[in-house]
């Protein structure tokens, strides 16, 4: 008696491009199937979350911007009223 391996003639080496947990299988392991066919479906929380992540960078971001734009109208201001020197503007 020997140990040993079967293993399919022709194998493809196929993944998702994306991580994440596999939620449903839709077809089964050696099954011939078409081009575009649907063939796993992976759970969308996890990209849910990381997109609410990103909004909130976004906010944050557009928030520092606008303290900025804030921060050198008022100087711009207070240059033009001679209340700070030009090297302070910059």
């Amino acid at each position: 008696m020997y140990a040993g391996e079967v293993k399919a003639k022709i194998e493809s080496r196929l993944g998702f491009r994306i991580a994440g947990k596999l939620i449903q299988r839709h077809v089964e392991l050696g099954q011939h199937v078409q081009a575009e066919r649907l063939l796993a479906e992976i759970d969308p929380q996890d990209y849910k979350l990381a997109l609410d992540a990103m909004r909130a960078q976004l906010q944050s971001a557009q928030t520092n911007r606008d303290l900025a734009l804030a921060d050198f109208k008022r100087y711009k201001d207070l240059k033009e009223k001679e209340f700070i020197s030009g090297a302070e503007l910059k």
